[in-house]
């Protein structure tokens, strides 16, 4: 007569007896979860960011944002200006997918801090159309605008002997450094002569309001198309 089960068996303790010895034994080492206990925190820590006021974290993250998404993408035209023969060291495409990843990186990293704006014009219609206090406007233009400087300055950097080589050889052809496809033109895009300052104001109108929709839809919690964690890869891109 067969005997029964000891009662320390793994079929006794998890009474699955319709089930395999093996499948049981895989269900019991994946059911026990061990999580790291999180180090306490230092009252030194605690009272450094209660005494840290709250404008200045929110500049700090703005700041960051913007040169997580402008050096990826400036450094992204740099190369592709350098490197204009060898199909290998960038194209268009890879131009803008530097800025979509970095503009999805920095919202990732500093928009449960600041809001993620990073664009003055982004600001600006967040405190028109969305109750963002406009006293905190300024605060916000100034820390998106350094942090592109910083993007711009480290690049700078970087870049320095290729960019003096390139500029010496513009200027001996004699087009200078200021055009499109130019050494300034990694740092930003300049207008064409036949381009009115109205013209490009309606350009860059229709651009950011554009930008805010696709922002404020990819948001919205209404929205059954966009989840919470594709909105920063929806909105870089």
């Amino acid at each position: 007569m067969a005997q029964s089960s000891p009662p320390n068996h793994p079929l006794r303790q998890l009474h699955t007896h319709d089930l395999e010895l093996g499948a049981t034994e895989a269900i019991q080492k994946h059911y026990s979860r061990h999580v790291v206990e999180a180090r306490p925190v230092s009252q030194r820590k605690l009272d450094f960011e209660h005494a840290r006021p709250r404008w200045l974290r929110e500049m700090m993250a703005e700041a960051t944002g913007v040169f997580f998404y402008v050096f990826p993408g400036i450094a992204a035209v740099t190369t592709f200006t350098l490197n204009k023969e060898d199909a290998g060291f960038g194209s268009l495409l890879q131009v803008g997918f530097a800025f979509a990843f970095g503009i999805a990186f920095a919202i990732i990293t500093c928009a449960s801090t600041s809001g993620g704006h990073f664009n003055p014009a982004i600001t600006i219609c967040f405190a028109t159309w969305q109750g963002f206090p406009w006293k905190k406007v300024p605060y916000y233009i100034f820390a998106q605008v350094f942090g592109a400087f910083m993007a711009g300055l480290l690049l700078m950097g970087m870049y320095w002997e290729q960019l003096s080589v390139y500029a010496a050889a513009t200027r001996a052809a004699g087009d200078g450094v200021v055009f499109n496809g130019g050494p300034a033109s990694v740092l930003c895009a300049f207008p064409s002569a036949n381009q009115s300052l109205g013209y490009l104001f309606l350009i860059e109108f229709f651009v950011d309001s554009y930008i805010g929709i696709v922002i404020w839809s990819a948001l919205d919690p209404a929205n059954p198309f966009i989840s919470p964690a594709s909105a920063p890869f929806v909105i870089g891109l």
